[in-house]
């Protein structure tokens, strides 16, 4: 709402962008326990946990994911818990439960330096009561998305990284500016 302020105050057009962030192809930066496990919880979840990483690099999503779930109800704040449980349903091609997943996962990111689900709310909310255009581009993103694979899952297909997209994810959002 300031950024709106100072721009009106100059007579300057001011237009806000949705961000998009890489979902799938991006593992959280820094992932923590919650505070109040004990160790013999913890010594249980990290034995689920890296039973289900092994049966996930030998193929085996959907054991993967059973084990990962039974780790979640021990301890469900952990970052990296809820990517890996995105790739095996991605894998499995339950593509809208895995996207779930990944945003959790940025959801639960300790050292987050992607846009998190409140703030791109808050966005949204600010260009509504400003009445201030709003180009969302994740929703840009997802049409592209649905044209050319059979997920909307961002990931490796438009992004580079954590945030930025390769030239055609660009060229999108430059067409849409």
């Amino acid at each position: 709402a300031r950024m709106v302020g100072i721009a009106r105050s100059v007579d300057a057009g001011i237009l806000f962008v949705q961000p998009a962030i890489n979902l799938k192809d991006m593992s959280p930066f820094k992932s923590a326990h919650r505070e109040d496990l004990d160790e013999a919880a913890l010594q249980a979840w990290q034995s689920l946990y890296d039973r289900a990483g092994e049966l996930a690099a030998a193929g085996d999503a959907a054991g993967a994911l059973a084990l990962y779930q039974e780790a979640q109800a021990l301890d469900d704040r952990y970052a990296e818990l809820h990517y890996r449980m995105g790739q095996a349903l991605f894998s499995l091609g339950h593509y809208a439960e895995s996207e779930q997943a990944f945003q959790q996962a940025v959801e639960e990111d300790i050292a987050p330096l992607r846009m998190l689900g409140a703030m791109q709310r808050s966005v949204a909310e600010v260009a509504a009561v400003e009445n201030v255009p709003l180009v969302d581009f994740p929703e840009i993103l997802r049409q592209a998305y649905r044209e050319e694979y059979p997920h909307a899952v961002f990931g490796k297909e438009y992004f580079v990284d954590h945030v930025h997209t390769r030239m055609d994810g660009y060229r999108l959002l430059g067409l849409a500016l």
